[in-house]
C-alpha cells in the first residue's frame, strides 16, 4: 500500500503555462510504501490522539461520569498504537515517538485504574491525591499533546525537518499552530467565553492584542541578530511583521477599555494585524512557483479571516460581546479560516515545496488536500466544544432505575407517564 500516491494529469490544458513548471505527463508516485500493520498503526494513532484522548479531556473538564472510561479506552488505544509501531520495524519512524505514545497511554491507564481503587486515610490517601493531580494535569495537556504528536508522527514518516531544515520547520510549525490555536480559541469563546469575559471584565480584543504584542516583541528581537549579522530578505520581512505586531498590539490593548464609560470596548486592531500579515504573505515571493501560490493563498485566507472578524464585530454583534447560546452562522467563518490558514502555513515548508516542484504537482490539488485536513480539524474541535457545552449543562443520557438509557430528545422529565412507557415491565 502507499500513503501518498499522487496522480497528476494535464491532458485538459489548452494553453501552455508561461513558466514550464512541469515537463512530464502521466502519474507521479511517491516512494513512501506502507505495510498493512503501519496503516493499522496510523488508524490507532488517529483514533487515540485525534478523538478519544481529547474527548477524555472534555469529559474531565465537564465532570462527566464517562471521564474515566474514555481515558481508559484512549490509553489502551495509545498503547496498542505504540506496540504496532514497534512491530512494523520501519527504519524511518523515530523510536522516541513510539515510546512517548506508550508512556502517555500507560499514564492514562495507570492513573485511571489507581483512581478507581479505594484507599483509606493515611499515606495511601495522600498518594491518591497526588495521582489525581497528575491525572488532571495529563487531561489538561491532552489536546495540545495529541495535536503535536500527530504532527510529529507525520513529519517523522516523511523524513522532513532534519539538519539544516529544522529551524525553518519549527518556524512554520509554531506559526501555523498559533493560527490554528487562535481559531480554536475563538470557537471556544462562542460557547464558553461569555462568563469568562464578564468575570475578567475585559473584551476579547484585550487578550488578542496582548498576545499579539508579546509575540511581536519576541519576533522583533529573535528573527534577526541585531548588530551581529547582515540583513537579508527574510530578516527584513519577519522583523517588520514583528514590529507591526507589537505596535498594533499595544494600541489594541489600550483601545480595549472605554475610559469614558468605564467598560470593556471592542475594536478591530487584531483583525487589522491579521489582514496586514496576510498581505505580507500574498506579496512574499518564493523560490518555487508552487510555493509562491501556496503562500499567496495562505495570505488570502488570512485577509478573509480579518475581514470577516471586522464584519462580525461591527455588523453581526454591533460592537457588543457575544451573549447567549445562539451562534450566528457568520461567526464560524473567522475560526474556520484561521484553522485553514494555519494548516496552509504548516504544510508550506521548504522541503514540501521542493518535493512538489520536483514532482510537478500544482498548488490547487495540494491546497484542496490540506483544506480537507483543516475541515476535519475544525470538525474535531467543534465536536469537542459542543460536547463540553452539553456535558457541562448536564445534558447526558438519563439513566432510569431499570437500566435503560434514553436519548435526550426522548427524555421528558415533566411527563413521567411518557417516560415510563420505555421501561421494561417485569
Amino acid at each position: 500500500m502507499s500513503l501518498i500516491n499522487l496522480l497528476v494529469r494535464h491532458e485538459g490544458h489548452d494553453e501552455e503555462p508561461s513558466e514550464p513548471m512541469h515537463e512530464h505527463s502521466g502519474a507521479v508516485y511517491v516512494d513512501y510504501k506502507l505495510t498493512g500493520m503501519m496503516v493499522f498503526h496510523f488508524i490507532l494513532v488517529a483514533i487515540a490522539f485525534g478523538f478519544v484522548l481529547p474527548y477524555g479531556f472534555v469529559c474531565k473538564q465537564a465532570r462527566s461520569r464517562w471521564h474515566l472510561i474514555v481515558q481508559l479506552v484512549g490509553g489502551v488505544s495509545a498503547i496498542m498504537a505504540a506496540i504496532t509501531g514497534h512491530v512494523t520495524g520501519i527504519e524511518w519512524y523515530n523510536p522516541w515517538l513510539v515510546d512517548f505514545c506508550a508512556l502517555w497511554g500507560l499514564a492514562c491507564v495507570g492513573g485511571t485504574l489507581l483512581l478507581q481503587i479505594y484507599m483509606p486515610r493515611g499515606i495511601l490517601s495522600a498518594m491518591r491525591e497526588i495521582v489525581n493531580k497528575v491525572h488532571t494535569a495529563i487531561s489538561l495537556l491532552q489536546p495540545l499533546v495529541c495535536f503535536v504528536f500527530a504532527g510529529l508522527a507525520f513529519i517523522s514518516y516523511l523524513q522532513y525537518c532534519k539538519s539544516d531544515h529544522l529551524g525553518q520547520c519549527l518556524a512554520h510549525g509554531i506559526m501555523g499552530t498559533a493560527f490554528i490555536v487562535y481559531g480554536v480559541i475563538l470557537l471556544c469563546m462562542l460557547f464558553i467565553g461569555e462568563h469568562f469575559l464578564k468575570r475578567m471584565n475585559r473584551s476579547q480584543e484585550y487578550f488578542d492584542s496582548m498576545v499579539i504584542m508579546i509575540w511581536g516583541i519576541i519576533n522583533t528581537f529573535t528573527e534577526h541578530r541585531w548588530g551581529k549579522e547582515d540583513w537579508n530578505h527574510g530578516d527584513v520581512q519577519h522583523t517588520s511583521m514583528g514590529i507591526i505586531w507589537w505596535a498594533a498590539g499595544a494600541l489594541g490593548v489600550y483601545m480595549s477599555w472605554d475610559r469614558v464609560n468605564h467598560r470593556p470596548q471592542r475594536n478591530h486592531i487584531p483583525a487589522f494585524v491579521i489582514i496586514a500579515t496576510g498581505y505580507s504573505m500574498i506579496t512574499h515571493t518564493q523560490r518555487f512557483a508552487v510555493s509562491t501560490d501556496i503562500h499567496m493563498m495562505f495570505g488570502v485566507v488570512l485577509v478573509l479571516a480579518g475581514l470577516t472578524r471586522i464584519v462580525e464585530i461591527s455588523f453581526v454583534l454591533k460592537d457588543q460581546p457575544h451573549e447567549g447560546n445562539e451562534v450566528k452562522s457568520f461567526q464560524y467563518l473567522t475560526p474556520l479560516l484561521l484553522c485553514l490558514s494555519g494548516c496552509f502555513f504548516m504544510s508550506a515548508t521548504e522541503e514540501a515545496m521542493a518535493f512538489l516542484h520536483s514532482q510537478g504537482v500544482m498548488a490547487a490539488p495540494y491546497l484542496l488536500t490540506i483544506s480537507a485536513v483543516g475541515f476535519v480539524l475544525f470538525l474535531d474541535a467543534y465536536f469537542m466544544v459542543t460536547s463540553y457545552k452539553q456535558l457541562s449543562q448536564g445534558i447526558e443520557l438519563p439513566t432510569k432505575e431499570a437500566g435503560i438509557e434514553l436519548r435526550p430528545f426522548l427524555h421528558q422529565p415533566d411527563e413521567e407517564a411518557q417516560v415510563n412507557d420505555f421501561e421494561i415491565s417485569d
